[in-house]
Formats: structure tokens, sequence, C-alpha cells
């Protein structure tokens, strides 16, 4: 419909009709023009911020009064509202997420198993053994339940890794050979329980010596060096893998990399019972709650 002051044909007609020409008048007197439409589009990254100003606001929706009246009391000083402050918080940890760094040897789980005594269990020694051997092999197991460790969600392990005192080797040097931390299959494998055969009581290994998975996702690998002292294992990709797919168990076998030959060198490191916790085995993670 045509909103027009004064006649179309009269001295001063002014207005817009059907939403195609303007009347309107200037300083050099009466015109007619055309109505130009513009047409506004967003870039992304503005359709972006608009969806997390939206979600910031459905979440503050969710908030009861007590939790919303503290955010009130924390705006007091700095002359916002509770809204506002809660709004920026919220944004600025999903643009910047807070990452959290945790090193512990604690809630460690370990022991080794023995080819030659495929029924003994050496859980409570301050030793983890290994070796790679045709009728005397010997792997470490190694456990970590990252809900004993870190209390609330964890979204992204960001780095990870393990760091193990060597103390000792026999027989050879196993200076320049390759071992490596692998994923266990079995999550329920029990420190105290296991052995050769078994990963706890009434439960045997699928395959007698330990389940394990060489490439989901990919071992952490470290070359033996030659002297004694911390080695560290970069264990990234375990541990993202324990908190996407393993509720958070990080179970893991400690054993040369299968292309290793045969050979007699015996690697061993301190466990979790050695009487000297600062050489109990470490776990480093660092993460996105």
């Amino acid at each position: 419909m045509a909103k027009t002051k004064g006649g179309l044909f009269s001295i001063e007609a002014r207005g817009t009709l059907g939403k195609s020409v303007t009347f309107q008048g200037g300083k050099s007197g009466q015109m007619v023009r055309k109505v130009i439409r513009q047409t506004v589009t967003h870039s992304a990254a503005q359709l972006y911020q608009r969806g997390l100003y939206k979600n910031a606001c459905t979440m503050w929706g969710t908030l009861d009064q007590e939790a919303k009246d503290t955010w009130n009391a924390a705006a007091a000083g700095v002359r916002a509202t509770g809204f506002n402050l809660y709004i920026q918080d919220y944004i600025n940890n999903i643009l910047n997420p807070t990452e959290i760094e945790i090193e512990t040897n604690e809630h460690t789980e370990d022991n080794y198993i023995f080819q030659t005594s495929p029924t003994s269990n050496y859980g409570a020694l301050d030793k983890i053994q290994i070796e790679k051997n045709v009728t005397g092999s010997q792997t470490g197991l190694i456990k970590w339940d990252l809900n004993d460790i870190i209390s609330g969600p964890i979204s992204e392990v960001i780095e990870a890794k393990v760091k193990l005192y060597y103390y000792l080797f026999t027989l050879a040097n196993p200076a320049g050979k390759t071992v490596q931390l692998v994923r266990c299959t079995k999550t329920e494998v029990k420190e105290d329980q296991s052995n050769w055969n078994r990963y706890k009581i009434g439960s045997n290994w699928d395959t007698p010596g330990g389940d394990f998975d060489d490439e989901t996702p990919e071992p952490g690998e470290v070359v033996m060096p030659g002297s004694y002292g911390w080695i560290e294992i970069e264990i990234t990709a375990l541990a993202n893998d324990a908190v996407q797919n393993r509720g958070n168990v990080l179970a893991m076998g400690f054993r040369y990399a299968p292309e290793t030959e045969n050979s007699d060198e015996r690697i061993f490191v301190r466990s979790s019972d050695y009487t000297t916790d600062a050489k109990r085995p470490i776990l480093y993670i660092k993460y996105r709650p």
C-alpha cells in the first residue's frame, strides 16, 4: 500500500509507492528515485558468534536463583550485571578453553608377566622388567584409571606421557632398542591377579602373554638410552583413546616393539611399589575439561 503525503501529482509529493519508487523533496526541488533494497549477509564468524551468545543465554536460563545470585555478587565489583559476567565467561571459555596440567605417581597399578612362570604374579614387587625371548619373554603392565586422578569432565587430551625410571639391565645392553607402551585390550586387568595366563582371577587372556592392540591407537615408543635414568614415552593418542572409548581407563602393556629381534636384553624400571616414591612411574597429562 502506498504511503504518500500530498497528492502524487501535486507540487510536494512525498513517500514510497508500491515499494518501487520514492518521492521526496530536496534543495534542488522535488525528485523521484527507485527504491534500492539491501540484503544483509552475515559472515560465518558472525553467525558463530551469534550462536555462542544464544547458547550462553540458554545456559543462563538453566541456572537456579542461587547460582545467579553468585554471579550477581561477583559482578558487583566490576560494574556489570551477573548476566553480563556469565555471558562473557561462557564465551571466553568456549573460544579459549582452559588447559589443566596434572603430574602424578599415584593411583598406579603395575605388574609384569613372565612366560617361564605363567601362573606367578609379581604385582607386589618394586620393579617392572621386560624381555623379548622365544622361551622367556616378559611384558610389563601399567594402568591408571583417570577417574581416580581427575575430577570433572575431560573433553580432550592435549598432551600425555609416562615417565619410567630405568635403573638396570642384565645379560646385554638394550641401548638403541625400541620399547613401547601399547593399549591393553583388557581394561579390567588387575595388578595383584594378572599373570602370563590371565588378566584377573577367573578370566584368561585371549592369547597367553597378554592382549594388546598395535594399531588403535598407535603405541607410544622410545629408543632406550645408553645410560640409566628417566625415560619418557609420549602417549597422547593412548590417553585420548582411553577418554573417548575406554571409560577413562588407561591400560597399557610395556614391552619391546614387535619389530625388535629376539634377544637377551632385560630391562628393569621401578614400579609403584618402590620405596622411594620419587622414582615411581609418573603420568603427566594436559587436558581441556
